[in-house]
C-alpha cells in the first residue's frame, strides 16, 4: 500500500488546519508551525519531533489532540460524529507558576466545550487531573457523567450493570 497515492497535500492540509486551530486554542506554543510530517507520519511542531522535545505527559496531549483533530476533519466525510479518548490529560504537568487560564489543560477542555455541538466527544479522566468539571448544559450540549464505583450512588462504571466482584 502507498501511501501517497490516496493521500495528496489537499487533504494533509485541511487536516493540519484544524490541528493547528485545536493547538493554538489549547495555548501550545509553536502552534502555527505544527504540521503533519509525511515520512513518519507524526506531528511536528517549530520542525522538531513531539518525542524529541517534549515530555511524555506533552506528547500524550498532543496524540490526543492530534487524534481529535483528524476526528474533526474527517466528520464531513462520513466519519462517526463521535470521538472518545481515556485519560489524555493524567500525564501532563505544567509549570505551577502559570495562572490557569493560560494552562494547555484549561484551554483544552475549554475547546471542547465551545465545540460540543460538532460531534459527541467522551473523555474519560480522572477528577483530580481535570483543571475544571464542566457544569451540565444541555442546551450548549455539554453532560457530564462522574463514575462513582458506588451502587447507590451515581453511576458505578462506564458498562451499566457491570460491577467488580467485591461490589456485587
Amino acid at each position: 500500500h502507498n501511501i501517497y497515492e490516496d493521500y495528496d497535500y489537499d487533504i494533509i492540509h485541511g487536516f493540519e488546519e484544524k490541528l493547528r486551530e485545536i493547538l493554538q486554542a489549547s495555548k501550545i506554543g509553536g502552534a502555527t508551525s505544527a504540521r503533519l510530517n509525511m515520512e513518519n507520519f507524526d506531528i511536528e511542531i517549530g520542525g522538531f519531533k513531539k518525542s524529541v522535545s517534549m515530555g511524555g505527559g506533552f506528547c500524550a496531549i498532543l496524540n490526543t489532540i492530534t487524534t481529535l483533530a483528524m476526528s474533526g476533519y474527517l466528520i464531513g466525510r462520513n466519519a462517526p460524529g463521535f470521538y472518545a479518548v481515556d485519560s489524555s490529560l493524567t500525564q501532563l504537568s505544567e509549570a505551577e507558576h502559570k495562572e490557569q487560564s493560560d494552562t494547555i489543560k484549561q484551554n483544552f477542555i475549554e475547546y471542547l466545550i465551545s465545540h460540543a455541538h460538532e460531534r459527541q466527544v467522551i473523555i474519560v479522566e480522572q477528577t483530580k487531573r481535570m483543571p475544571f468539571i464542566p457544569d451540565e448544559n444541555a442546551e450548549n450540549g455539554v453532560h457530564v457523567i462522574r463514575f462513582s464505583r458506588n451502587k447507590e450512588e451515581g453511576r458505578y462504571g462506564f458498562l451499566n450493570e457491570v460491577y467488580n466482584p467485591e461490589d456485587q
